[in-house]
């Protein structure tokens, strides 16, 4: 039997896993890991949590932590929380506070939610660190 090499995008070996084709879904997982084709995009995203009226990065970094929040979350300021910020040294990054919280911005609870957001932010505003 011969073989073939195909290209796919990230976004369309989405739609052949979340789709019914089992044919399809077997290729987007050879092509991509479980972890990829099951994190959403912001567009995603977005449309669960529901728009904002702020600055884009503002919007997208409230949206994200919006999403990664659990109902049972509680945030105080004597609990470890992280928020993706802007440092002049790495660029954008993933900040730890701990006995502090500040208005306006927004914390994750678990520090590998804001990484994996941080990744999300950063191609979404097409940035790069």
């Amino acid at each position: 039997m011969e073989t073939r090499i195909i290209k796919v995008t990230l976004d369309k070996a989405k739609e052949w896993y979340f789709s019914e084709n089992k044919v399809l879904r077997e290729l987007a997982i050879q092509a991509f890991t479980k972890k990829e084709l099951e994190t959403p995009t912001y567009q995603q995203i977005a449309l669960m949590v529901g728009p904002f009226t702020i600055s884009k990065e503002e919007e997208v970094l409230k949206t994200l932590a919006e999403y990664y929040r659990k109902p049972s979350d509680v945030f105080t300021t004597t609990r470890d929380k992280w928020f993706i910020g802007k440092n002049m040294y790495d660029g954008w990054t993933v900040i730890k506070h701990s006995s502090v919280m500040y208005t306006g911005i927004s914390y994750f609870l678990r520090e590998k939610d804001a990484k994996e957001a941080l990744e999300i932010f950063l191609k979404e505003m097409n940035y790069t660190n």
